[in-house]
């Protein structure tokens, strides 16, 4: 898709102009590749700030297009966004000439003031067997678990955006003037000054976003609906299968026992219990019987290794496990439901 046609596309998107048929190819479109979904996310955020009350921007849009699409895409030519313009009935032409001025002008007054190219993020990555903790300009810092990654801005204290693939606790510095954002797999977490998990791996069905303190908007970055504002003790949750954002109360902080080290069970049912053990330890945990899973775990861990943690299992439950390589296999009797 030209690079015209595709501003045009979100322009129209954001204002909310597309009809059904359209809007759902868009879409499609936008799923097809993470490179059109941050396109998307870059774009709303543009088209969010360019409409703030304090906001003042003037530039001439006709230089402003010209510039902005030279830096992008040179090979286009401007004659072919006059010409898609054209095409359109004239009843809509002043409804999406305004929504392309303000996108494209607001796009080009952001690459001219922030001169943020791929060269210029800072990017940290772990490896399966690594976890990292970063402090970043603003003070802020961010715990990085396995396979994760995040990039930053050069201009960070400006500019306080993260992109962020896998999963992390922020512990964010507060700035009023600067909101931190951070964009994750089809989702925006956007605060002033918090601390909270982001767990959004490629390969999982959801983003989950946990709140230790102070508050957080959490939205879905495809169709623009009100964010969950999530406090302290709470979670969202996008479902990646019905695209819904979903609320809770978080019970425990297991979630997030990959950086504190503790992990609370309460008669909890072994599936769950499990299912935090092998985040936490980066292993996988099976059971070769599926009355195992009937059983139910009361202990507390603390920093504990992970052959302590299945001895404690398997002292309590009355198990013996095997070990081959990251894989522990469960067996016994298991219990009764």
């Amino acid at each position: 898709m030209e690079v015209s046609r595709q501003y045009e596309l979100i322009a129209k998107y954001l204002a909310g102009e597309l009809q059904e048929k359209e809007e759902e190819n868009f879409l499609e479109w936008v799923q097809q590749d993470a490179a059109h979904q941050q396109l998307l996310e870059e774009s709303r955020q543009i088209w969010e700030d360019a409409n703030l009350p304090q906001a003042t921007i003037e530039v001439d849009t006709s230089m402003a297009w010209d510039d902005f699409e030279a830096a992008i895409a040179p090979e286009e030519k401007n004659a072919e966004t006059a010409k898609v313009v054209a095409m359109r009935p004239r009843k809509q032409l002043w409804r999406i000439a305004a929504v392309l001025l303000v996108l494209l002008g607001a796009s080009f007054w952001w690459y001219q003031n922030s001169r943020i190219t791929s060269d210029e993020w800072i990017q940290v990555a772990t490896n399966e067997k690594q976890r990292d903790q970063i402090e970043l300009p603003d003070g802020s810092i961010i715990w990085l678990n396995t396979n994760s990654s995040i990039s930053y801005a050069n201009n960070f204290e400006t500019n306080r955006t993260v992109r962020l693939e896998g999963e992390a606790f922020f512990d964010v510095a507060r700035d009023e003037n600067h909101p931190f954002r951070i964009y994750s797999k089809d989702t925006k977490t956007e605060v002033l000054g918090t601390s909270f998990n982001i767990r959004a791996y490629p390969n999982e069905e959801e983003v989950q976003v946990s709140v230790s303190s102070g508050k957080v908007a959490f939205s879905e970055t495809l169709n623009n609906k009100t964010p969950l504002l999530l406090t302290k003790g709470m979670q969202g949750k996008l479902e990646k299968k019905n695209w819904q954002l979903e609320q809770a109360v978080l019970e425990n902080e297991n979630d997030i026992a990959w950086k504190t080290g503790a992990l609370d069970f309460k008669e909890t049912p072994l599936r769950e219990a499990l299912t935090a053990i092998n985040h936490y330890a980066n292993i996988d945990i099976q059971v070769e019987n599926e009355a195992i899973y009937n059983c139910t775990l009361k202990s507390n861990f603390k920093d504990d290794s992970v052959e302590d943690i299945i001895k404690t299992i398997e002292f309590m439950l009355n198990l013996t496990s095997t070990q081959d390589g990251n894989t522990f296999i469960l067996s016994g009797k298991g219990c009764e439901e």
